[in-house]
């Protein structure tokens, strides 16, 4: 044990403490990192099952509301074309009677009434 720390020499409590101290580091050192690593890695594990599942839940949200969307659109699919089909039903009768009233032959004011203006 020649090349060993001398185990017969006086130790002050300054270097039992100091020697202690670095030690104690040394294992607490030695756990935390074992124990940083494994927390880690489940923290990894379980923030992708976290990310998988609320990646799963975001697309199910978005086709359950494309779905409501669709069939909430879809009583009006054929509306342009059943208001066109209206329009060229209606619309000579409409004009006819729009143009009747717009265009309508004007009474004559008596000349009394263009007088006073």
């Amino acid at each position: 044990m020649a090349n060993g720390p001398d185990m017969t020499a006086p130790v002050t409590r300054g270097e039992l403490y100091e020697a202690l101290e670095n030690w104690a580091g040394a294992i607490i050192d030695k756990v935390m990192s074992g124990f940083r690593a494994e927390l880690d890695t489940k923290f990894d594990t379980r923030f992708t099952s976290f990310a998988s599942e609320m990646r799963a839940l975001v697309m199910t949200s978005e086709r359950h509301i494309l779905d409501r969307m669709e069939a909430m659109f879809d009583p009006h699919r054929s509306l342009p074309e059943r208001v066109g089909k209206l329009e060229e039903a209606a619309l000579p009768e409409r004009v006819s009677t729009l143009e009747a009233k717009v265009f309508a032959p004007r009474r004559r004011a008596s000349k009394s009434a263009r007088r006073r203006s």
